[in-house]
């Protein structure tokens, strides 16, 4: 895929996601966009770097990140990025999950909810101790016992994945 100065950020997105299992977020930066740019061939021998600068020149900050939200070494190409795992322990992720549900539960009013429920799942994958699968369920009950926007329905769809023996 060749990206212009003004191919579609939907667009761009997509293919990402289809063809390399990326996921790209943008934000506008407070300047002008350059219009003439070269244009970059999206293939697998791609860095990353090489496409947060092109974003950059367009006046955009771009991350780009696998399917578990994990950025991408700039020093990766879209083919070694399609498989990249940051090896990290499980209870760091686990920590990180935690952390991440805790600070959610301190807001009533979060809104983004498929985001929590994900955040909840992968948790749940992750659990190892009763006392860790007894941490998730406190703050899922108190998620949905405080946050108006987390509904019966999200609730019970994140208790499915309640190992059984819990």
């Amino acid at each position: 895929m060749r990206i212009e100065s003004n191919t579609s950020q939907d667009l761009i997105k997509r293919h990402l996601k289809e063809e390399y299992s990326l996921g790209c977020q943008f934000t506008q930066l407070n300047r002008s966009l350059k219009k003439d740019l070269p244009s970059i061939e999206l293939n697998e021998d791609v860095l990353i770097g090489e496409l947060i600068n092109f974003f950059n020149r367009l006046g955009f900050r771009s991350k780009i990140f696998n399917s578990d939200g994990i950025s991408i070494p700039a020093e990766l190409s879209l083919k070694e990025a399609k498989n990249f795992n940051n090896d990290r322990s499980e209870d760091f992720d686990f920590q990180q999950l935690m952390s991440s549900l805790t600070s959610i539960s301190k807001s009533t009013d979060y809104g983004d909810i498929e985001w929590i429920k994900r955040l909840f799942i992968r948790a749940l994958k992750k659990t190892n101790k009763p006392s860790e699968i007894q941490l998730v369920s406190d703050l899922l009950a108190k998620i949905h016992s405080e946050n108006d926007k987390f509904l019966d329905s999200d609730h019970v769809e994140v208790l499915r994945y309640f190992p059984v023996d819990s």
